[in-house]
């Protein structure tokens, strides 16, 4: 026997209280931003921090025009030294910042085959039979049957 329903009538509660959860979307965003940019410079550390380099690299080459300006049109490279100082410290800043991509791209590939490393060594051990080495506080190896992984 086959029902159709026409409409469903919804009602929701009445409003008692502002919700506390995010006024908007934008504010939203605005609260997790720093939670956003962490997750994304953990599982993309080149890219993130390569572009970072890249703009700071940008600052300080424009930290450098001033002198530059002043030295190939009026041949005067005794000014703006403030300039240089600002843009050699700024591509020191851009330098380090790339090398934090290298490290932490290296990182991730570590990180990656270890947690591949440790999964092939939990399946070998419900293979064997071997019981987990993580139990709850109060439980016993004795009390939970080990459970045994099967590859298709």
């Amino acid at each position: 026997m086959l029902v159709a329903v026409d409409e469903v009538p919804v009602s929701t509660n009445a409003q008692t209280r502002q919700s506390r959860l995010a006024g908007s979307t934008g504010d939203y965003v605005r609260r997790n931003t720093p939670a956003i940019l962490r997750i994304y410079a953990r599982y993309e550390p080149l890219r993130a921090f390569v572009t970072a380099a890249i703009v700071v690299g940008a600052l300080a080459v424009l930290a450098w025009l001033p002198f530059l300006i002043d030295a190939i049109f009026n041949g005067n490279s005794r000014g703006h030294i403030q300039s240089l100082i600002l843009g050699a410290v700024l591509m020191i800043a851009a330098v380090q910042l790339f090398a934090l991509g290298v490290i932490g791209d290296l990182l991730a590939g570590q990180r990656v085959m270890t947690q591949r490393i440790f999964e092939r060594v939990r399946r070998v051990e419900l293979a064997l039979g071997v019981p987990p080495s993580h139990y709850e506080k109060g439980s016993t190896p004795e009390a939970e049957e080990p459970t045994r992984v099967v590859d298709p």
